[in-house]
């Protein structure tokens, strides 16, 4: 029990605050994750779309629970307004990167929510908060291994369009060349032969790709 202003609460008035105040925090988690869902989903990206989606949930039931202890603990609520979400993305890495930097922004919410209560000795409210620190832990890992996941994608992806660059510029230039002087007839083994290296270069490359190294496959392709 805390005595406020001569009046006995199960919890102490600043945290009770700051309580009050990460219920409005989460429901604003819950709708950036919304609009990063909305943002993959123009995108064709239905992958990404569905997890910020789960996460948007999360977030909500994050909130509930913040309500939920507070009323167990006779606490005043007050809902206040939600932000608005920045809804303009320059790209997709961009949108993770947002997700990563809230996703920390909220462990130092938590943070501070901790540290008061550790403050006043309100070991109810910390136990509480136990599963929340742990929780965060998780959402940062989670939010790094999705920018990981990305870089991997947008890397595979720059070596199959140098691949694809590569091949049709051998594929093409043997006719070009041929156009050029007036003789078709002179076509020879090799041009097919030299497409068909570089064919099997590109797959035997492309299959060899871990996404655990950081190999830069690049060098592969030196002109793209």
């Amino acid at each position: 029990m805390f005595k406020e202003k001569g009046v006995f609460t199960v919890l102490n008035e600043k945290v009770a605050e700051l309580l009050n105040t990460q219920i409005n925090k989460e429901f604003y988690s819950a709708y950036l994750y919304l609009s990063f869902a909305n943002y993959f989903s123009d995108e064709g990206l239905d992958g990404f779309a569905n997890w910020y989606n789960v996460q948007a949930q999360e977030e909500r039931d994050h909130a509930m629970l913040f309500v939920q202890y507070m009323q167990n603990n006779d606490a005043k609520i007050t809902f206040e307004a939600i932000e608005k979400p920045d809804a303009e993305f320059e790209s997709h890495m961009a949108v993770l990167e947002a997700g990563l930097k809230h996703e920390r922004y909220v462990t130092g919410l938590i943070n501070n929510i901790y540290g008061a209560a550790y403050e006043v000795k309100d070991f109810r409210t910390m136990q509480f908060l136990d599963w929340f620190v742990k929780e965060q832990g998780e959402e940062e890992t989670n939010a790094t291994d999705l920018i990981k996941k990305m870089n991997c994608s947008e890397a595979i992806r720059k070596v199959c369009i140098c691949w694809i660059r590569n091949w049709q510029h051998v594929h093409t230039q043997p006719r070009r060349w041929f156009s050029e002087i007036g003789i078709r007839k002179r076509k020879t083994a090799a041009p097919k032969q030299q497409n068909k290296n570089t064919l099997d270069t590109g797959i035997r490359s492309l299959n060899g790709i871990s996404v655990s190294t950081e190999t830069s496959v690049f060098s592969l392709y030196p002109g793209c």
